[in-house]
């Protein structure tokens, strides 16, 4: 079944045409053959009409397109039991790394699941590469669609993934081919909703060194997970070096057109989460980009930021009173946004707002450097301000 399904989007992807990718499915199907067997058949017209006219008749159901109410997330697809992992991949203008980041992933140790490719508008050989991978490896789909964003490519891979758990790899990052295996472990003997790993962050592909997996693994709670985050880039409040039960995802979806968006998502899992578990070994090799959102904050950067950081603050405050980690991440916030957004009515206006009500104590949360930014931000906004645009310069536009 899986099988007719990656014929049916392949087609209906590369041409439009959703008959004759209904089509192809059902001849998957009857026919008994696989995926590229029988693209070849339907290139090289060895179907008559009458035959694709009435695989056609046949074939709804077998691989319906998700439908969607206006502003309600697609529903998840049927899950596949043969299919334990379901891997997403975003890609855009990724070519450089894109097949090592692929070969990781179809090295696993672990074999037992389907990669869904997503090119989100790819103007170099992204697409191509994509399309060569699904038509050699039966476990790989491709997916193109206009750009349309990392949260659009991640939601469309969402709305096709059928393995009973999910994982997210940026398409310029690899695995360690331990890494799927161990999550997966760790998440079935701990009967956990989450599982994570560490992450090392990169610069050149001569840095990375297989780890040791002798740490144990350690279980907290949603709550606990979410505290974590809050602080600490430890667990990663990111979507990638983890492995999820697909049914967390059932009512939510990446904010699109966004940066930061991971910080409006994974604390809406981990609320639903009644056990995370988390190995504190690095297995997910994360690449350090010089032209990454990191080093060209441009204004839209800190509107993001401040704007998914507030509505976090405002949800986990409301869930967890009295949570001052809460209140130190949403501080940190302010310090890094004040400056750039302090011209922004509406968004010095939510800023203040904290401000006024944010506890002081939480500010001993913080690092050294951190605190002694609060202080100056409570004596002078305009001072604070100042200062920092003269050491960190103007954002991009």
């Amino acid at each position: 079944m899986l099988q007719n399904q990656r014929a049916c989007q392949l087609v209906r992807s590369k041409t439009g045409c959703e008959q004759l990718a209904l089509a192809v499915a059902w001849g998957a199907r009857t026919a008994g053959r696989c995926v590229a067997g029988v693209l070849g058949a339907v290139k090289h017209q060895r179907f008559s009409d009458q035959q694709l006219e009435t695989f056609a008749a046949r074939a709804p159901g077998i691989c319906p397109k998700p439908v969607c109410d206006a502003g309600e997330p697609c529903p998840l697809p049927p899950q596949d039991d043969a299919v334990d992992v379901s891997v997403i991949v975003p890609v855009h203008n990724g070519e450089r790394f894109l097949r090592a980041c692929l070969d990781s992933i179809l090295h696993q140790t672990y074999q037992d699941l389907e990669v869904l490719l997503v090119d989100d508008g790819s103007t170099d050989a992204s697409g191509a590469i994509c399309d060569e991978y699904a038509a050699q490896e039966e476990r790989v789909t491709a997916v193109h669609q206009k750009n349309g964003g990392l949260s659009a490519a991640r939601n469309t891979g969402l709305e096709r993934a059928q393995g009973t758990y999910l994982c997210f790899v940026d398409s310029d990052d690899f695995l360690d081919s331990r890494m799927l295996e161990t999550l997966c472990r760790d998440l079935q003997e701990q009967n956990a909703d989450v599982a994570v790993v560490g992450f090392r962050m990169f610069e050149r592909e001569e840095e990375l060194a297989p780890a040791e997996l002798t740490v144990p693994v350690q279980c907290m709670t949603g709550r606990e997970a979410i505290r974590s985050t809050l602080v600490s880039d430890e667990l990663g409040d990111f979507a990638w070096n983890k492995l999820y039960k697909r049914e967390l995802f059932r009512e939510v979806r990446y904010p699109l057109g966004r940066m930061m968006e991971d910080q409006g998502t994974t604390y809406r899992i981990f609320q639903q989460c009644s056990k995370v578990a988390y190995r504190p070994v690095p297995l997910y090799y994360y690449y350090q980009r010089p032209d990454s959102i990191l080093h060209r904050r441009n204004m839209k950067f800190y509107e993001d930021k401040l704007d998914m950081g507030y509505q976090k603050y405002r949800a986990i405050r409301e869930a967890y009173p009295g949570m001052p980690e809460n209140d130190a991440a949403m501080l940190s916030v302010v310090e890094h946004c004040y400056p750039y957004l302090m011209q922004d009515t509406e968004r010095r206006a939510k800023m203040e707002a904290f401000l006024q009500e944010c506890d002081p104590a939480a500010a001993k949360l913080l690092c050294t450097s951190s605190q002694r930014k609060y202080q100056l931000l409570r004596c002078s906004r305009r001072l604070y301000a100042k200062l920092l645009l003269l050491k960190n310069g103007p954002a991009a536009k």
